[in-house]
Formats: structure tokens, C-alpha cells, sequence
């Protein structure tokens, strides 16, 4: 028998103007930071609640590129 994991991510976005503001809170609530190899000039915070389940913040106020 093949057991398969079914993983979903979710992403917020912070309001506009509230990116930090949003991280301080949500790191207030038990997140904690989780370094993937991000660059410091990602669009995003990536983010694992208390059970280790990985999130991103979105900064809204920075325009989102996709690189591949």
C-alpha cells in the first residue's frame, strides 16, 4: 500500500503598508522564521506556525516577479 501526503500551502497578504506590521504580529502568535534560501529582496516572508507547517507573507507593496 502507497501512502500519498497531500500538502496545501497558504499564503496571506498583508494589507498595503503592513507587511512588518503583519510579520511582528503573526510572529507574536508563535510563527517563527523559516529560511528556505530566500534573498533579502523576495517579496515575501516565509513564515512556519507552531507545528511547522511553512506560510509566506506577501509585501503587496513590493511588485511580485516570477523567476524561474
Amino acid at each position: 500500500m502507497v501512502t500519498h501526503l497531500v500538502a496545501t500551502t497558504i499564503d496571506v497578504a498583508a494589507p498595503p503598508g503592513r507587511h512588518r506590521i503583519e510579520i511582528e504580529r503573526i510572529l507574536d502568535l508563535g510563527a517563527t522564521r523559516v529560511d528556505i534560501g530566500q534573498r533579502d529582496d523576495e517579496p515575501w516572508t516565509v513564515l512556519a506556525d507552531p507545528e511547522g507547517n511553512e506560510f509566506c507573507v506577501l509585501n503587496r507593496d513590493q511588485p511580485t516577479e516570477v523567476r524561474g
